[in-house]
């Protein structure tokens, strides 16, 4: 039910961004002598939503739109795929020779080098490699030390090949390759130590510490598996969520451990074990009661710190009735309407909105890696084939399991451009678009074509009185 509603809603917000869209470019090529927006007119759209763009890319993104030539203009779909196109990011290739190729060409454009070459671009090379790392991560749990020479000659072995086949420089470029050159360095590194240490019979415990970190390119492996890649997803959604959260439960707690210390101070008190009031925390009203045997006389109110863990045992729902009805006991009934009022705040409100926020973003990021993962790959494989030959490798700025609020983000940033172009003649073609969106997308869009700051009444009233 909820994946439905997910999708019925992706689809909506992708409806209103083409009506949205086909109002632009209704208003860019009314401009123009055809019914097309022309190279100039794009060359403007393009530095105002890239003020940091040059030249060359805005004629690669040009070519990325098979269009003949600077005369011909954008026809709908091509300025639709425009959007598109702006979530991939048009890197120059490194054009720089390496140190072989500068200095000894003939041995690096030999046959038996190319073949080397191609050999490490190939899949069959990281599947090599992916199997070494699994290999090496069972020899280390089994400690099974007589291969851990073997398995680190062939990870500096894999660094130099890449090295040689793809340029220092390049290689050094790739955040992977860092991080793999740098478990590289550190593991070679502990096992010189490692047999200095042994041959002067030193004590290595500490040393051992640094082992772990050998493990760590499993990671790397993780990374690749596409179930993962939507934990990680979801992960990268939540982390930043969680800190809102937490302020939210903070201010929560704070506002309930104050209540709880001005209004249960000193009702129920630690003692020490010889004092004869310890079993009862203090009140003899609580003796019997499942509080007293269960001796949770630290759960009180009598300071802030114990006031907070109390609180939290009671958003876990540890015990719940039972720690209220120790309050309960020694001071009156009433005293449980404060209990349940920060079960309603803290438990069913807040945590329930956060565990609701997390399953959301994992169902988008599920939804998303099926649905779109073979457009992705399709639209990068056309744009890659028609900017073949032109120095230019694609990326995308978005994964797959990407939360589709940041790629409609994305595709609402080319519509910034509205400030140079977007007057209040269009205001009448806009008003049902507008009136069809939710508040923050039209706030969105307005306060970035320059005529409303915040306010998406305004926005609307100005459309109305323009209509």
């Amino acid at each position: 039910m909820s994946l439905r509603f997910i999708q019925d809603e992706q689809q909506l917000v992708h409806k209103r961004q083409l009506d949205t869209l086909i109002v632009i470019f209704e208003r860019l090529s009314s401009q123009e002598t055809t019914s097309c927006i022309s190279f100039e007119t794009y060359s403007r759209l393009m530095r105002a939503v890239k003020p940091e763009i040059g030249e060359n890319l805005i004629e690669a993104y040009w070519t990325t739109l098979d269009v003949p030539n600077k005369e011909h203009g954008l026809n709908l779909k091509q300025f639709n795929e425009l959007l598109l196109n702006l979530n991939f990011e048009l890197v120059q290739r490194n054009t720089d020779k390496t140190i072989l190729q500068k200095y000894l060409p003939s041995i690096y454009n030999s046959k038996p080098s190319r073949i080397i070459i191609d050999f490490v671009n190939s899949d069959l090379f990281r599947a090599i490699i992916n199997l070494l790392i699994v290999g090496n991560a069972v020899s280390l749990a089994a400690s099974y030390n007589a291969l851990e020479w073997m398995f680190l000659s062939l990870f500096i072995l894999e660094a130099v090949l890449k090295m040689y086949a793809i340029g220092v420089k390049e290689y050094f470029q790739h955040r992977w390759n860092i991080f793999d050159f740098a478990i590289v360095f550190v593991s070679t590194t502990y096992s010189l130590l490692a047999a200095i240490i042994d041959s002067l019979s030193l004590n290595r415990e500490v040393l051992d510490a640094i082992l772990v970190i050998r493990v760590l390119r499993l990671v790397k492996l993780i990374g690749n598996v596409e179930r993962f890649k939507v934990i990680f997803g979801t992960f990268s959604k939540v982390i930043p969520t969680l800190i809102t959260y937490l302020r939210v439960m903070f201010m929560t707690y704070y506002v309930f451990a104050m209540i709880g210390m001005e209004t249960f101070q000193g009702k129920i008190v630690q003692l020490k074990q010889n004092d004869t009031l310890a079993e009862v925390c203090n009140d003899t009203r609580l003796n019997g009661t499942e509080f007293a045997r269960a001796q949770y006389c630290r759960n009180n109110f009598n300071d802030y710190l114990s006031s907070l863990i109390l609180l939290f045992e009671l958003t876990v729902v540890n015990q719940w009735h039972v720690l209220a009805g120790g309050f309960v006991t020694v001071t009156s009934k009433v005293s449980r309407l404060f209990f349940l009022a920060f079960h309603l705040c803290a438990v069913i409100v807040v945590l329930n909105i956060f565990t609701a926020f997390v399953i959301d973003s994992f169902l988008n990021q599920y939804t998303l890696s099926k649905s779109k993962e073979f457009p992705w790959i399709q639209q990068e494989n056309i744009i890659a084939g028609r900017l073949k030959g032109k120095g230019y490798r694609v990326i995308r700025r978005y994964d797959n399991a990407e939360h589709s609020e940041e790629v409609t983000r994305g595709k609402f940033s080319f519509l910034k451009a509205l400030q140079a172009f977007i007057r209040p003649s269009v205001y009448r073609r806009m008003t049902v678009v507008l009136e069809t969106m939710r508040d923050e997308e039209r706030t969105l869009l307005l306060r970035w074509s320059g005529h409303v700051d915040t306010d998406p009444t305004a926005l609307l009233n100005l459309t109305n009185e323009a209509s």
